[in-house]
């Protein structure tokens, strides 16, 4: 995976800082967002881990590698799924330390940090899927991803993860006795893996968050 010449999409970075439109330019943040975007990448100690399991789902159940989970959101995003990928993605406690720096002194960098941080995983993640689409000898398609936390997908699942990728040894990532993940710029997921085409509108189609700030229409 090359991770070096990932390209951030700044729409999206815009979105995630709170942009009242994410596609809006004014010209001296998008040149604080360039800058900081450069410090990020530079800052950021990318690590990754993943695997792929048979899965099967009946109803709201998920079962996988002697694990099972109770979610009718996630059984109906892995509708028709055969196989499902399990990751964890962390930038380092690097970016930890950046927030925390800009957080003393310059609230706009560390809102925007935040944003770009977000917007880093979600792109390491696509390569992930990638590179799992480029492996595969047969014709396989990716269902949008689900994390602990999203819709009826309790967050207390998130030391399942955490446990069955052996994080903590693997790549640093542990989790707080709430559930969080340490460092905090730090993702799990579970990505469906299915043999039938199909169009998700957005990544965000899957999810019953309605009321989600980061919501796509």
């Amino acid at each position: 995976m090359d991770i070096e010449n990932i390209v951030l999409d700044k729409s999206e970075v815009r979105r995630y800082s709170g942009y009242k439109e994410k596609f809006k330019i004014i010209e001296e943040l998008e040149e604080k967002i360039d800058v900081l975007i450069d410090e990020v990448k530079k800052k950021a100690r990318v690590k990754y881990i993943y695997d792929v399991f048979d899965v099967k789902v009946d109803e709201s159940k998920i079962e996988f590698s002697n694990i099972v989970f109770e979610s009718k959101s996630l059984a109906k995003n892995l509708d028709t799924c055969h196989k499902v990928i399990i990751l964890a993605v962390t930038l380092g406690n690097e970016i930890d330390a950046l927030i925390r720096r800009y957080s003393s002194l310059d609230s706009t960098s560390m809102v925007f940090v935040q944003a770009i941080a977000a917007e880093y995983l979600e792109k390491i993640i696509d390569e992930v899927e990638k590179e799992v689409v480029s492996n595969s000898s047969e014709r396989i398609y990716i269902k949008p991803r689900f994390s602990p936390g999203y819709g009826d997908f309790d967050i207390s699942y998130q030391k399942d993860f955490i446990r069955l990728l052996n994080t903590p040894k693997k790549i640093g990532i542990s989790i707080t006795n709430s559930g969080m993940l340490t460092p905090t710029k730090s993702v799990t997921a579970i990505i469906g893996i299915t043999n039938t085409d199909f169009r998700a509108k957005n990544k965000c189609s899957s999810c019953n968050s309605s009321n989600c700030e980061f919501r796509e229409n």
